[in-house]
């Protein structure tokens, strides 16, 4: 018996062998017939899509080299770290096989068509750093275990169908600094958890208010005052309720909160008025009580709360370091830091002088690192430029390129930037180029490098900057544009050239640059936007033909019936679209605001933005619509353009354009091709219409002049007008003009009396600062005099 049972025993311990044999076996045989386990997962996603209009995922076939596939990056063991598949109009749902590929540091799936849940066990993802699934139709809740990755700095389920509550655990991501949760239907409180995230920059919570009596409850915790590094926090139209926590008085480093459209109540914290970097602050529709400031130096909304008071006095106010106190143990603590500093830079010094050649190993050693740390799809097309774009654009060699600027020379500098520095040169076939040479080593130089030489070689447009050619060498890059001779608009705008551009010629610019954002937005497909349309970035030839130029930013726009992708903010503080700012949706109306800001600007010659402005009105849009709504139409011309003359019609209805364009809602934006059909339409009336020019603001008495200074001075007289009965302003009066010297005798300042009708006073600005014109022929005023307070434009 016992013999029999050993046996069975033996037996059953055989086949258990046997089986496990045969496991491996097969498993082994689905690796080798099947692919790797990266292949499965990826064949397994794109099973899962229903819908693939543009042909994305056609190179995605069993038995392929899963590194090769579009939009997939792998490491140097063939491991997928980044799928990148945003703005590809797919359709279907999320595979369950995402969790499978254990290398992922990058999963990019936004603005497309994917429904249904989002894939539970992404938090087990150990080396997922970014997850962006914003912008789909997706369905259910946010899914439980995503707090247990420790790596993920930034995650966005934002503008989706997704219902439930924020996970408490999301308070577990140690290195997360920027979430988006907003515009879905979320409900419940904001975690106490979220407190805990010390690195968090920004916080987006914000919920669509066209879904009434959705969005998240109960109180803001207290918690979310620890947040230290928290620049931005928006937690927009949602049912919160209670106070404003006192906390936040500590958040030093806030730039931007909004917390309109809850129901919260109570007094507003003093305090937060005195932040140091805050720019944005929106407490609208809410249930506030208490003391508000009348005015403050940034951006305060309170409207629809009926129980506020205004009461100056009852607010600190930062000083001009954004220091809350003075603190003596720091101060001495900064003054012994700075003492040792010092000591040690004297050490540190004498060593590098004896180490300088180990130090530049190290930099080339640290050039590298940055370089491999740049996002996996960034480095994918850093690595060579594509065969379409080198056919179809000359690829210049390094030699080529220092000799045609004497390698690289001061004297062949033209300007310089962000990206670097811009040269002017001839090349051997005796065509004129500017050569715009990258900074090393720039991350965002490289990126915008990449962009400008794949759109503009794809890209020719007679508004458009053509690109003649790139060099991509022993780690330089350069682009090689034809050269446009006559600066850009911002020159001309702020009076770096001369003369000033008349009227005329500011339409005729006006309209060229809207044809060339026209061919971008509606000439390409997909669509371009350009995301940094600015004046310096307008370029002037020869006739003053104006050409767009500088795509480093630029983006494909949405396709299909999408109106917009979501990206992060890039542009120029002034003429960037507050809606893309908020949402960080971009489209080619992101491009049609920008513009109006330069037609602003080509009425006016003002900057975009000026601090010195009243009533806060420092953005031109809004000064602009201020003067319009009040009838101050004169303070928004620009004073040299009574010099030709302007006509009034074609102003009026630029400037009506133009705040079109700078409108709040984007759908009543108007397109560029609309815009340079209403231009070209209006150019043509001009031909036969009458200009308006200068006339006197009053009736000018000889006694409303006098002459100050010394009037032997060998140059030039100063002569000074009474225009208000209390305050003298001074004139330049040059006497080689013909006017003929005036004494102090009053009969001799009664014969220039048919002289001086010619002066006409032109505001500048609310202050009294004025030009003075002088008309001493019937073709006009021709000659400027300003007062002692002049006006500058700051670009």
């Amino acid at each position: 018996m016992l013999s029999s049972r050993t046996s069975f025993t033996a037996g059953k311990e055989s086949l258990k062998t046997l089986l496990l044999v045969l496991t491996f076996l097969q498993q082994l045989e689905l690796i080798v017939t099947q692919g790797s386990p990266d292949e499965l997962a990826l064949l397994n996603i794109r099973n899962k899509v229903t819908s693939d209009p543009l042909g994305t995922l056609d190179e995605w076939k069993t038995g392929g080299d899963v590194c090769t596939w579009a939009n997939v990056e792998c490491n140097s063991m063939n491991r997928v770290i980044a799928l990148n598949l945003s703005n590809k109009s797919l359709s279907g749902t999320l595979s369950r096989s995402l969790v499978d590929l254990q290398f992922l540091q990058v999963l990019n799936l936004e603005n497309n068509g994917f429904t249904g849940n989002i894939p539970v066990g992404l938090g087990n993802l150990s080396n997922l750093q970014e997850l962006r699934l914003g912008s789909n139709p997706l369905e259910g809740s946010i899914p439980q275990g995503l707090g247990n990755n420790q790596n993920i700095y930034y995650i966005s389920i934002a503008r989706t169908n997704v219902t439930g509550s924020l996970p408490a655990d999301l308070g577990n991501m140690k290195n997360i600094s920027f979430m988006f949760f907003d515009n879905n239907r979320l409900s419940g409180p904001i975690p106490q958890e979220f407190g805990n995230l010390d690195l968090l920059q920004e916080l987006h919570v914000n919920q669509d208010n066209s879904v009434p009596g959705m969005g998240l409850t109960g109180p803001i915790p207290a918690s979310l005052g620890n947040l230290k590094n928290l620049k931005q926090m928006n937690v927009a139209n949602n049912q919160l309720t209670g106070q404003i926590p006192e906390s936040f008085e500590d958040l030093d480093n806030l730039m931007y909160m909004n917390l309109s459209g809850n129901k919260l109540d109570g007094p507003i914290p003093h305090q937060l008025f005195a932040l140091p970097q805050i720019a944005t602050f929106d407490i609208s529709n809410n249930n506030f009580s208490g003391d508000v400031p009348t005015s403050t130096h940034f951006n305060f909304r309170h409207d629809n709360n009926p129980l506020l008071d205004a009461c100056d006095a009852c607010f600190p106010v930062a000083d001009s370091g954004g220091i809350k106190k003075f603190n003596w143990p720091l101060v001495l603590g900064i003054l012994g830091g700075v003492t040792a500093f010092c000591l040690l830079g004297i050490s540190v010094y004498w060593i590098c002088r004896c180490c300088n050649q180990r130090r530049q190993e190290v930099k080339a050693a640290a050039s590298i690192a940055r370089k491999r740390s740049l996002p996996p799809t960034t480095r994918q097309k850093l690595t060579s430029i594509s065969e379409k774009t080198r056919s179809s654009t000359r690829c210049f060699t390094l030699k080529e390129l220092r000799a045609a600027t004497d390698d690289f020379s001061v004297d062949n500098v033209v300007g310089q930037g962000g990206f670097g520095v811009v040269y002017r040169t001839t090349l051997p076939s005796g065509e004129e180029v500017a050569i715009k040479h990258a900074h090393k080593d720039a991350q965002q130089g490289l990126e915008e490098f990449y962009n400008e030489v794949e759109l503009l070689s794809r890209i020719r447009h007679e508004y458009l900057v053509n690109l003649i050619g790139f060099c991509e060498e022993r780690g330089e890059q350069m682009l090689v544009y034809e050269f446009v001779p006559n600066g850009n608009l911002f020159e001309h705008l702020s009076g770096k050239r001369e003369p000033p551009l008349t009227w005329k010629q500011r339409v005729k610019i006006a309209i060229c640059c809207a044809k060339g954002l026209a061919y971008l937005h509606e000439g390409c497909t997909p669509s371009i936007i350009h995301r940094d349309i600015k004046p310096s970035n307008i370029l002037l030839d020869e006739n003053l033909v104006a050409k767009v130029a500088d795509f480093g930013l630029s983006k494909t726009g949405p396709v299909g019936n999408q109106t917009h992708i979501s990206t992060g903010i890039k542009g120029t503080p002034g003429y960037l679209d507050p809606y893309y700012y908020l949402s960080w949706h971009v489209g080619t109306f992101t491009d049609v605001y920008s513009f109006g800001v330069i037609l602003l600007q080509l009425v006016t010659a003002k900057p975009a933005v000026d601090r010195t402005r009243k009533n806060a009105n420092y953005n031109i849009v809004a000064w602009a619509k201020d003067c319009m709504r009040h009838g101050r139409f004169e303070e928004v011309v620009d004073p040299t353009l009574l010099l030709e003359g302007y006509n009034q019609d074609t102003m009026l209805l630029m400037v009506k354009i133009a705040l079109r364009c700078c409108g709040e809602e984007i759908k009543e934006r108007p397109t560029m091709s609309q815009i340079s059909e209403s231009l070209e339409q209006a150019l043509e009336k001009m031909g036969s219409a009458s200009f308006i020019r200068g006339t006197p603001s009053m009736e000018l008495r000889p006694e409303m002049f006098r002459i100050s200074g010394d009037m032997h001075e060998e140059d030039e007289n100063l002569y000074q007008i009474n225009f208000d009965g209390r305050s003298w302003v001074d004139i330049k009066h040059v006497l080689d003009e013909g006017f003929g010297e005036m004494s102090q005798d009053s009969d001799d300042a009664h014969d220039m009396n048919h002289e001086l009708d010619g002066f006409v006073k032109v505001p500048i600005d609310n202050e009294g600062s004025s030009k003075v014109l002088f008309n001493n022929s019937d073709a006009g005023y021709s000659k400027v005099f300003m007062s002692r307070t002049e006006s500058n434009y700051r670009g």
